[in-house]
């Protein structure tokens, strides 16, 4: 039986923290493209895609439609190109796929791990073509994993070794793509680790979101804290297009 575990942190703080991680990854993409250190913060890709598994009330609205269109559409006349398309199509692809993906997937182990392996398979082509391609997928089916604990056959997953399993492979992607450094690699691994086991107990850190709700006050800093959360969206759209833009005034 999984032991109910009480963390001191909420889903609310680490989602704000992605925030920061995902904006400063597209400092490094957009402006310091030599200096590897601002790229290592991989850690929000977790936590951007693990809500799409997670979160099975979670539906796109016409601001999730209107930020891809506004990216793609800047992408279009900034780069000449639509690929890959942002992430956050991705997340919305991830969100439609995981349920039937996922019972399809658990009929058996070998066929699990089967399809795990061919989502591994299409991650280099499909991120191409999408941002993160199906590792999305794979983070996504963490969620879905997290999210029916305990109702799912031992014998055909076990939540840790998946959980191992996801990360070690973005790792790799990870380093395959940028070629980090021992030094930027150690921090990348601990910090994408440590994100992980979070995720892992995500079931806490929403349990201590309840608790500070009903038991706290919210002071100016937690106010600031869930703005970033819970606008993680706007603030996604709103910064990347900032950064473009600035990209064309700077090469005008």
């Amino acid at each position: 039986m999984h032991q109910r575990k009480t963390l001191k942190i909420a889903s609310y703080e680490l989602c704000a923290l992605a925030v920061i991680a995902f904006v400063a990854d597209h400092v490094g993409f957009y402006f310091y493209t030599d200096n590897l250190w601002f790229r290592v913060f991989r850690l929000f890709a977790l936590v951007w895609f693990f809500p799409a598994g997670y979160n099975s009330a979670w539906r796109s609205s016409w601001r999730v439609y209107a930020g891809i269109a506004i990216l793609t559409i800047m992408d279009a006349w900034i780069f000449t190109t639509w690929w890959p398309i942002s992430a956050i199509a991705t997340l919305v692809i991830a969100r439609a796929l995981v349920d039937p993906v996922m019972d399809f997937a658990l009929k058996s182990k070998t066929r699990f791990w089967g399809v795990q392996a061919l989502l591994v398979l299409l991650i280099m082509p499909t991120s191409d073509y999408l941002e993160y391609g199906t590792i999305a997928l794979l983070f996504a089916e963490a969620g879905w994993l997290v999210r029916h604990r305990g109702r799912m056959a031992a014998d055909i997953v076990s939540l840790p070794h998946f959980f191992v399993f996801a990360t070690a492979i973005f790792l790799a992607f990870s380093q395959y793509t940028f070629g980090f450094s021992a030094p930027q690699l150690a921090f990348v691994v601990a910090s994408t680790g440590g994100a992980a086991w979070l995720m892992y107990h995500f079931d806490g850190l929403v349990r201590e979101d309840l608790r500070r709700r009903r038991a706290e006050k919210d002071d100016l800093a937690r106010r600031v804290v869930k703005f970033l959360a819970h606008r993680s969206l706007e603030i996604y759209v709103v910064h990347l297009a900032i950064f473009k833009l600035m990209i064309v005034w700077a090469n005008r």
